[in-house]
Formats: C-alpha cells, structure tokens, sequence
C-alpha cells in the first residue's frame, strides 16, 4: 500500500513537471508571434504599426525624393507630426512598406519655399514665387479696370496694405495664379441678416444685396419669403473679398437733354381736354464724370464737365379752360367699343396715409405710392376710363389699369377683389375693386400708379 502511494506522488509531480513545461513553451511561442513594436502616429491620428522605426524614416524619405522629383522643388521636409510609439502587436497585425507608403502619401504635407500675399500684415495668399504673386496683383486690378474708348483711367489702388513676402509654407497651401486671383476676388462667405420694412418686395431685398431671389430663398431655408412681414428677419449670404480695389477713372458720355412741356390755355377746349400743338424734341450733351469704383460697383460720382450740343425744343400742349355743362360731360358707358376720356382731375382712390412715396428709395425705384387701408376697403376709379387690364399681374397681385384718355392711366395694385372687367368704361369714383395683400406685399394698402404716355409720375402732382 506505501508503495502505491508513493508511486502516485511520483506521477502527479511529474504531471505538474510536464505541464510547466507546457506553459512555458506557450508563453514563449505568444512571445515570438507578439514582439515589440512601434505604432506609427500621424498628426494624433493612430495609423498602425511597424516592426522596426527604420521601415518608417524609409518610406517617408522615398516619398519626399518622390515629391522632389514629381514638383521639381526643393521639399524641405515633412509638414506633419509624425510619432512612433513603443507597443506591442501581433506580427501578422504588421504594416507592410507598401501598406505604409500607401497610407503616407496620402496623409503627409511637405515644406517647400514659396512667396506670400501679405494683406494687412497677415499672410494670406501662399503662391510659388515673386513673379506669380505680382502676376496675380495686377490681374485683380485689371479685373476692375474699365475699358473703352470713353474712359480714361487715373488710378488703381488697393485699399488694404499689401506686401509681398518670401516664406515656408505647406504644399497644399499653395496655390496657383488662377486659383489665387478666384480666391483673392470672391474670398470667404459670410451671413448677414436684413429686417424687412414696410413695402419691402422680395425682388427689392434680394436686388440690393447682388443676389437672386433663388440665392435669397436658399439663405434661408423653411421660411416662406413669398409671404413677409414687417420686422421679419431674412438671411444675407454677402461675399466679402479679401482684396478691395478701389478704381478711379474719367468717363465721357453723351446724354439727353429732355425737352419740357409748355401749357397754353384755349378756351376751344374743354376742361380736362388737352391738344399737342408742337412736338418736342430732345437736345443733347456730351458730359465727362469722374467715376470711384470699389469691386466694380460705383460708389461716387461727380460731374466734372458739360457741353452742349443740341438745344432741346419745347413740347407746347394747348389746355383747356372751357367749362362743360352738367349734361355734357363724357361719362363712363359699360359698351366695348369706343373711347372714354376722362375730366384731366384725379381724384384720390382710397383715403389713407401715404406708407410708402414715389421715387428712389433703399431697395429699388418706387413707381407709385402706397396708401394704406383695411383688407377690403372700397377702391374708387380716380377718374373717367376704360379698363384695358384686370386680372393677376405677378408681383402687383391683382391689378387694375385704367385709360383715361390722352395719354393717361392709371394702376391700382395688390388688391384682394377685382369688380371691372377689361374693356368696361367706368366714372370717377367707381369702386372697381378691394384693399388686399396679395403678390409681393407685406400687409393690406393700395399701390397706386400715374402714368402719362407709358412713363411713371409722380401720382401727388396729378391728385387733387
């Protein structure tokens, strides 16, 4: 029985002998598949790892006689951070060379000696040497600098200072000519915000800020521009330069004198009635202005000469002072043929206050005036006519155009209801239609139109 026992101990010691040896053959073969390694670290970005740092300093020293070759410039080394790191990896997890390269050529940057475009002090435009650079200057002011036979150029300046500097910079900083004018010329976007007045139009906004009512309505996404409100705020997309040529030249014209128009009372016609008994005839000019430019677009000019070289000649319209009697008067009739004349007075269309007047204001030319009102007040005829359009006319909405005879209409706009048909005759005072909203409008008023011979007036100096 003692000798069983101690045969067992014998076996179990040896069991334990044999599976150390076991163990350290294992720990020994992980050993040799896991060696020491090196992980390779681009710019913070973990890329991999490679067995020896000689295969790293290899590559990147084949890629930059690549480089050399491929630009022929002198690269002065790599731009990046480039780290090796002790760790460890399983060998068959190696980067191979080829591996490697791939993944640095497409990751590395190079040093090489170029020319900056210092604007203000600050370098900004990186290009290959002094000549290109000076080359890429004098194409953005030849880009703002006019040519005719009618200009005369005296001076193209830059507003910014500018300094031409030799420097260090990356390979994928530089640019070349033509990728540098379009940058210097068209620079960075940024966004600006507008706040819609009363009597803004969309067309307006979009106008005054050199952009499309496309570009307007992608500024600003989810909102329904068609629809604006006082106060609204929109989304300008402005693109701000980062060079600023200011560009002053002479510039000759020849322009119109018009003629002015002279009144002469008849007691042959009746009140209202008006004659042509002279046309007129236009004179000419020959004028020299003195033009700034910034970027191409005008921001002064003064007019430094004039010559005249055509008088004009007066219009003379012979006005009638003969009072009708009550049974006389020509009156709207609601048959299709025939013309309608009106008195010559007009009258106000709508009582209300004047929101919006005639002439240049911050977006645009106003051809009328806007008077305000409730959506669905009485809009009168200002005067005897003929319709010759009702109906939606874009931007206006629904619209009413009515001939007074010699030479006269008038216009009635955004309106929310139309009560004439076109052709129809209709008196003074009529109501012929609505206050609304509707086309480009921001809230209920009436724009109103005074035109004589197709050119807008001023409608306060024909109202009574």
């Amino acid at each position: 029985m003692t000798q069983l026992i101690e045969k067992m101990k014998k076996s179990r010691k040896l069991q334990i002998i044999i599976g150390c040896l076991v163990l350290l053959l294992m720990v020994t073969s992980i050993s040799a598949a896991s060696g020491k390694a090196y992980q390779v670290v681009v710019d913070g970005e973990k890329i991999g790892y490679v067995g020896k740092k000689e295969l790293c300093d290899k590559v990147i020293n084949e890629l930059q006689a690549e480089q050399t070759e491929e630009t022929k410039e002198v690269i002065k080394g790599i731009a990046n951070k480039v780290e090796l790191n002790d760790g460890k990896c399983d060998k068959k997890d190696y980067l191979t060379e080829e591996k490697l390269k791939t993944i640095l050529k497409n990751r590395l940057d190079w040093k090489l000696d170029a020319v900056a475009i210092k604007i203000n002090d600050k370098p900004k435009v990186f290009l290959k040497d002094e000549k290109d650079a000076q080359a890429v200057l004098d194409l953005v002011k030849k880009k703002y600098t006019p040519v005719s036979d009618n200009t005369d150029v005296v001076e193209v300046n830059f507003e910014e200072k500018i300094d031409i500097e030799k420097c260090e910079t990356k390979k994928s900083s530089l640019l070349d000519p033509k990728k540098a004018l379009e940058y210097i010329v068209l620079g960075s976007n940024s966004i600006e915000t507008y706040q819609v007045s009363e009597g803004d139009t969309v067309w307006d906004i979009a106008h005054a800020n050199n952009m499309t009512v496309g570009e307007l309505e992608e500024a600003n996404p989810g909102v329904p521009i068609e629809k604006l409100s006082i106060g609204q705020e929109l989304n300008l997309v402005k693109t701000k330069p980062l060079l600023n040529t200011v560009t002053k030249f002479k510039l000759k014209a020849e322009e119109t004198i018009a003629c002015e128009t002279q009144y002469i009372d008849s007691a042959k016609l009746y009140k209202g009635q008006t004659k042509v008994t002279e046309e007129g005839t236009n004179g000419k000019k020959e004028v020299t202005y003195q033009i700034v430019s910034k970027n191409g677009a005008e921001v002064q000019k003064e007019l430094v000469e004039e010559k005249v070289i055509e008088n004009p000649k007066n219009k003379v319209i012979t006005k009638g002072t003969r009072v009708k009697s009550r049974g006389n008067y020509m009156v709207a009739s609601r048959s299709n043929g025939g013309s309608v004349v009106g008195s010559g007075n007009l009258n106000w269309p709508l009582r209300g206050n004047i929101t919006s007047g005639y002439g240049s204001r911050s977006l645009g030319y106003h051809t009328g005036i806007d008077i305000g009102g409730n959506t669905g007040q009485a809009i009168r005829a200002s005067d005897s006519g003929r319709v010759t359009s009702a109906g939606w006319r874009g931007s206006y909405g629904y619209c009413i155009d009515i001939s007074h005879g010699n030479g006269t209409s008038t216009r009635y706009a955004h309106l929310s209801k139309i009560l004439v048909s076109p052709g129809q005759g209709v008196s003074a005072g009529q109501t012929i239609g609505q206050v609304g909203s509707t086309g480009r409008s921001t809230g209920p008023h009436l724009h109103f139109e005074v035109l004589v011979n197709g050119n807008h007036t001023n409608p306060l100096r024909s109202l009574n």
